[in-house]
């Protein structure tokens, strides 16, 4: 908050006090080719706002601040006018008594147009919200802070219903350390509501963690989280999601090279879709473990696990067995030169799983992992890999391969910093008789950096589950690859500054593509032009933004060049 910063500058005691404000406009064309039709013409664009702040106690007591803000624009086209206005409030309070934290802030925001394009429509878009959060810090004893937030977004149009749209978070964490306790504690919850079907769903999500050190040489953890996605509009896209995981471990260091520790799971996911459940799955494994250090190059382990899983997707379709296995791994880590490492390590795994039927199958698993970093003068380099494959390992009939790595690294170049980084993640699964599951990202990101002169590009592409779906979920293991959405991008971005930073010139080129799980395919390329002066308290801007694109074989052309002057008031005491 405003008030927070220009409290930070005074000395403690003294009250503070300040009043900031800016007016502007601008000048618009904007033009918009869709087929054989060209639609556009002038417009002027106008905004003010101001804001006030105090300090009226000591430093962090008490800071207050409120701000108003209001922007319009006329749109001129052949067939007629439109006028949009913005108005916009803001207000905030935060206050620190001891070892009490609390701030509050609330907005409030209106959009309203006026059309005369053929037939003559109005519409408003009012966005209000409110956010509080406090916390409580004492020395010995354990911390406790809260949040709370809502939001609330209505569109109307002339002749039309409301359409509401607004989501409200809850969030209450406690956590708290001693010697040889260590626990964090976390339950948050969630009202959503808006136009698509999978927007509509309440979200309650708890976890528990904590560790303890019984003895110097035995430590012991624990750890539950639980969340559920429950859905308040029924629909083929909107599922519900219940996921709970519980974790415990045991460790034991008989000695300085050597570590055993045993480890027990469970975890029960539960997929349903218009009442019928699409997937259910319940995993329990008991897992004992060892690890040797041969020098202080080497580490050998060894491992063990006794698995009960159970799956089921549609009606009559049931995986479900106990397994055993074994499994060795190595490790290695290596300083080549000053300034060079390199780390290795691989792993095997054998076993014998048993279905409902009494048949006996062999599951095996693969892996192996790798990286090299190099630094010094010139720059630095880190390269890694990963590989996982299992074969029926478990306790059912399945297959999974992940796979993923990074080459990460920066340079000078004539005094340039130049860096850029390749990352990679793959991960499908095979279930029998219940479908694929599968999660896919590239990326590449590099950039330039000289003096004045900055420049980057950045492109990837992904295949994963639908973003509407995906929180907490962060892959595609837990629903079937009908569910996910397929994107790609690229985008240029080049900058300048000049004359000691008054003047500022940067362009940017972008694509992008997004196939979501159902509907229409969308896709835009854009291009942009920004260049902005400050002359004292004055600040002028001119920008062009083209861009072509479009939903399904529906496709525009919009072309917008915008000049803005603005004047920055201030008073301070």
């Amino acid at each position: 908050m405003l008030a927070v910063l220009l409290a930070a500058t005074t000395s403690r005691g003294a009250a503070r006090y300040s009043l900031l404000g800016s007016l502007g406009g601008g000048h618009t064309r904007s033009d918009i080719f869709a087929g054989q039709t060209h639609t556009g013409l002038p417009s002027w664009i106008w905004n003010a706002s101001v804001s006030v702040s105090a300090s009226p106690f000591r430093l962090g007591l008490l800071s207050l601040s409120a701000g108003v803000g209001y922007s319009g624009q006329r749109s001129i086209y052949s067939e007629g006018t439109v006028d949009n206005h913005g108005l916009g409030y803001r207000a905030g309070l935060s206050t620190k008594l001891s070892a009490l934290s609390i701030s509050l802030t609330a907005s409030r925001d209106t959009a309203d147009f006026l059309s005369n394009v053929g037939t003559p429509q109005t519409g408003s878009t009012l966005t209000t919200s409110y956010v509080g959060n406090a916390s409580l810090l004492v020395s010995g004893y354990p911390s406790l802070s809260f949040g709370i937030s809502r939001v609330d977004t209505e569109n109307l149009s002339f002749g039309s219903d409301p359409r509401p749209s607004g989501r409200t978070n809850l969030q209450v964490s406690s956590a708290h350390s001693t010697s040889n306790l260590i626990y964090a504690a976390n339950y948050g919850t969630g009202w959503n509501t808006g136009l698509l079907s999978q927007e509509n769903f309440r979200s309650h999500g708890a976890s528990l963690s904590a560790t303890a050190a019984l003895r110097s040489d035995i430590g012991f953890g624990i750890s539950e989280h639980y969340y559920l996605r429950l859905p308040t509009h029924s629909a083929p896209d909107n599922p519900r999601y219940d996921d709970n995981a519980f974790n415990t471990s045991l460790q034991w260091k008989p000695g300085e090279r050597l570590t055993t520790n045993l480890g027990y799971s469970y975890r029960h996911t539960l997929v349903t879709l218009l009442d019928a459940v699409a997937l259910e799955s319940r995993v329990q494994t008991l897992a004992p473990g060892v690890q040797y250090r041969i020098n202080p190059e080497t580490v050998v382990s060894g491992s063990g696990a006794l698995t009960y899983t159970a799956i089921r997707g549609q009606p009559g379709q049931l995986s479900a067995g106990s397994g055993q296995q074994i499994g060795s791994g190595i490790g290695f880590r290596k300083s080549l030169r000053p300034n060079m490492s390199l780390n290795l390590g691989g792993n095997a795994s054998v076993g014998l799983g048993e279905n409902l039927d009494g048949n006996i199958f062999l599951g095996y698993g693969l892996g192996g992992n790798g990286s090299l970093s190099m630094w010094g003068k010139p720059g630095q380099l880190s390269v890694t890999y990963s590989v996982a494959f299992s074969q029926n390992l478990g306790g059912v009939l399945n297959s999974s391969l992940i796979q993923q790595g990074s080459i990460e690294g920066q340079t000078f170049v004539s005094r340039a910093l130049l860096s850029g980084a390749l990352r990679f993640y793959s991960s499908r699964r095979d279930v029998a008789d219940v479908g694929t599951f599968l999660s896919r990202t590239l990326a590449f990101d590099t950039s330039f950096r000289k003096g004045r002169y900055s420049a980057s590009f950045n492109a990837g592409s992904s295949e994963g589950l639908d973003r509407t779906l995906q929180s907490p979920i962060s892959d595609g293991l837990f629903l079937p690859a009908g569910y996910n959405s397929h994107a790609r991008y690229a985008a240029l971005t080049s900058g300048v500054s000049l004359f000691r930073d008054r003047l500022g010139i940067s362009g940017t080129a972008r694509t992008v593509y997004t196939r979501p799980p159902s509907g229409l395919s969308s896709w835009e390329h854009g291009f942009g032009l920004n260049v902005g002066w400050s002359i004292g308290a004055f600040g002028f801007s001119l920008s062009e933004q083209l861009s072509y694109g479009g939903t399904g074989d529906s496709w525009r052309t919009a072309n917008l060049v915008m000049l803005q002057v603005s004047r920055g008031f201030g008073l301070a005491f």
